[in-house]
């Protein structure tokens, strides 16, 4: 009987042996990767970065507003031109970018324009594989001009509305984008998206009609493999809302609705 507790003593020790050996060796191979990946994220989470842009509003805030409701001064760096206004910070090793931006137009003193970007890839460990998300959202004011021009169909026009978001968002990505390279290549991330979604709706224009539906319209994405996107217009102020890769599952929010969002993170 002595005999057999000894060897389940030994089989028992030789698991925890295992066990610890596993985890140094995903350690070591990984750099911290391993323990980024177990341990609770440090600040700000997705909520704060989040929070920042919704408190933002359309048509509302000012620029000291934006300053005061937008950056977080120790983990953001702050750009700033004529007409925007930008947040971009990096963490985890640069593996988490996110940016921020409120753009103004001469004469208005209030936000016409505002964009947000979260993207988190997650090292591939020993006991996890990579994984990419992306979240991109932006609302903005549509130019009457554009609205009141005679489309064929309700689709053509909400393609054409996406298109003149897409335009406006690489101009103003483009004022302040020399100050943070963050920028850059947050910018990017929302100009490949936005184009992919926009070259699948041209290919089948009646998905558009899907815009604004709980699915919204699924397209193939470069480096994130794939995308959904969203776009609801309210008089004359359209939000456009993308995820990416791994949030793509379960996205059924609707646009209609005031975002709750901020009261969790979205991950």
């Amino acid at each position: 009987m002595k005999n057999k507790k000894n060897d389940l003593s030994k089989l028992f020790d030789g698991r925890f042996f295992l066990t610890a050996a596993l985890l140094a060796a995903s350690t070591l191979l990984s750099g911290c990767g391993a323990l980024d990946y177990i341990k609770t994220d440090k600040p700000p989470s997705d909520t704060d970065i989040m929070s920042g842009y919704y408190r933002v509003g359309i048509k509302v805030s000012n620029s000291v507003d934006v300053i005061d409701e937008m950056y977080l001064p120790d983990y953001e760096l702050l750009s700033q031109s004529k007409k925007v206004i930008s947040c971009a910070g990096q963490k985890k090793q640069g593996y988490k970018s996110w940016y921020k931006l409120a753009a103004f137009e001469e004469g208005e003193p209030y936000v016409q324009r505002k964009y947000l970007l979260i993207a988190d890839e997650k090292p591939k460990t020993l006991f996890a594989s990579k994984r990419t998300r992306a979240l991109i959202e932006c609302s903005m004011v549509i130019d009457k001009e554009l609205l009141k021009e005679p489309f064929t169909s309700e689709n053509a026009k909400l393609i054409a509305i996406l298109k003149r978001v897409h335009e406006k968002s690489i101009e103003d990505v483009a004022e302040v984008s020399a100050d943070n390279n963050v920028i850059t290549v947050c910018g990017g991330m929302v100009n490949q998206s936005l184009s992919a979604a926009i070259t699948k709706l041209e290919s089948s224009p009646a998905e558009a009609a899907k815009l604004n539906s709980a699915d919204g319209v699924t397209f193939s994405h470069l480096s994130l493999d794939k995308g959904v996107i969203k776009m609801g217009v309210e008089y004359d102020i359209v939000t456009v809302r993308i995820k990416l890769g791994s949030l793509v599952k379960g996205f059924k929010l609707d646009l209609e609705k005031e975002t709750k969002e901020t009261d969790i993170d979205i991950w």
